[in-house]
């Protein structure tokens, strides 16, 4: 077997000499393709309505609507939750990271529809937040889209885990809610 290492200004090298002496002179440099793979951005995107949830205030999960977090890291995560909810039910929207471990921390603002307002915007911001801690926005006439924007900062601790997001009703009302298609994650490490 012959190895080939193709170096631009050398050209094609086969000679066991010259290969050691190129491999030589990248020690010490970061060549590590596995650490920088874990740079690339990870995205999800819902490409359907998700499950209709009524005449619930309890916190559950969206299914699918997720990205993994590497033990010790810091990520930069944004995303666009489109919703359809009626006025009287509005909508809770959190995030929940695993709990276990140290470091953990969740930081972010939110833009969206006020509560009992069908177009007025509020932004809210939160400074480590807590696991499961729910915002409140605003739903309008049910089947009128309305949508949510996150930008977040997490910080991963010591235990590998998910950012999840979950949803429910602020108000209990007997009528469908439901995280729409088209909704989106993109979580991008930072360090």
């Amino acid at each position: 077997m012959t190895l080939t290492l193709v170096v631009p200004s050398l050209g094609d090298v086969t000679d066991p000499a010259t290969i050691s002496q190129v491999l030589a002179d990248l020690t010490g440099h970061d060549t590590n393709i596995t650490l920088h793979a874990t740079y690339l951005p990870a995205h999800t995107y819902k490409t359907s309505i998700g499950t209709a949830f009524s005449n619930t205030t309890v916190m559950a999960d969206e299914s699918g609507f997720l990205v993994a977090g590497s033990a010790n890291v810091v990520y930069e995560i944004n995303s666009i939750v489109y919703y359809n909810a009626g006025q009287v039910a509005d909508i809770k929207l959190g995030w929940t990271f695993p709990s276990s471990g140290s470091g953990h921390r969740l930081d972010y603002a939110a833009h969206g529809i006020d509560v009992g307002a069908t177009v007025a915007l509020q932004e809210t911001t939160s400074i480590g937040e807590a696991s499961g801690t729910a915002k409140t926005f605003g739903g309008a006439n049910i089947g009128s889209t309305r949508y949510v924007h996150f930008v977040m900062r997490w910080a991963v601790g010591t235990v590998a885990g998910n950012l999840q997001l979950q949803r429910a009703q602020n108000t209990a009302t007997v009528e469908n809610t439901v995280i729409a298609a088209g909704s989106w994650i993109t979580r991008r490490r930072v360090a």
